[in-house]
């Protein structure tokens, strides 16, 4: 499919450059997130500004975690979604994370001395075992595998927010996101056709590529190349005729115009051209 394989070859920028928009200078270890996940436990519910600031931290150190979340960091992770939304004023979103939660460890329980019984949180917490737990199937690259929870799967939960993450078959984490119901997972469409892909500067991770992802590419760039040197031997005959033949000033008017729009659509079937010869050469398998 020429088209869809030419979407790809557009979204190889769009890719390379996601992370450093998220302000992703250099990887994030497990125990850096693990690090903050604890100091929002111990800070919820006794000092707000310290809670704030871990939470915060998770949020931007997240989608930059160098390994995959296992099941029981991403159940903490929902819990301190959960106490966040909750402190946010937002207690359908806490219901939802601590369903998240719940999915995964469904036996654990607030401590009483931090959040007693009357308290919001547990309320919130009982609520959120009313949630359905269903699951809608999702498209996933055969050169990469899709986590979530910290469980390999191809089927997304439809009601509550998950721990997402992209693996490439080496075994590098592409990308990790907080993905809520109706958000887009973080699955590049490129995944399947480039062979590597710039996530941060100087960090460059290899993906497995698909050996004919070149081909429509290749036939595309050869067909707009043809299309713009069609198009530049009409303007110039046009010109041509222009310029050595007698004609009325309406009809020179005519010449002139249909001259200058087949040169200005020869030169972006040109830059077509040289954008789909450079999807093809990365995409080349090697």
């Amino acid at each position: 499919m020429p088209g869809s394989a030419l979407f790809a070859a557009v979204l190889i920028l769009a890719v390379s450059t996601g992370r450093a928009e998220t302000a992703c200078q250099q990887p994030t270890a497990a125990r850096d997130l693990l690090a903050q996940v604890e100091i929002a436990e111990q800070s919820a519910g006794r000092d707000a500004q310290r809670f704030g600031g871990a939470s915060e931290a998770i949020e931007a150190q997240l989608p930059c975690v160098e390994r995959i979340v296992n099941p029981q960091l991403a159940a903490r992770l929902h819990r301190v979604e959960g106490l966040r939304a909750f402190v946010a004023g937002d207690r359908q979103r806490a219901i939802g994370a601590f369903a998240a939660a719940q999915r995964i460890e469904p036996d654990f329980r607030f401590p009483e001395a931090v959040f007693p019984s009357a308290h919001p949180v547990p309320r919130l917490w009982e609520q959120a075992a009313g949630i359905p737990r269903e699951v809608e199937p999702v498209a996933v690259p055969d050169s990469a595998l899709l986590w979530f929870d910290g469980v390999v799967g191809t089927a997304r939960p439809t009601m509550i927010p998950a721990v997402v993450q992209l693996q490439a078959r080496d075994g590098a984490v592409l990308a990790t996101a907080y993905a809520w119901p109706g958000e887009p997972l973080p699955v590049p469409p490129v995944v399947a056709a480039a062979r590597s892909i710039r996530m941060d500067p100087g960090n460059t991770i290899t993906v497995p590529s698909d050996h004919h992802a070149h081909v429509p590419l290749a036939v595309g760039a050869g067909l707009s190349a043809l299309a713009a040197a069609g198009s530049y031997a009409i303007a110039w005959g046009a010109a041509r005729d222009y310029r050595d033949n007698p004609h009325t000033d309406a009809e020179l008017d005519r010449l002139r115009a249909r001259a200058n729009s087949l040169v200005y659509v020869s030169v972006g079937l040109g830059a077509m051209t040289g954008g789909l010869g450079l999807g093809a050469a990365l995409a080349w398998p090697r």
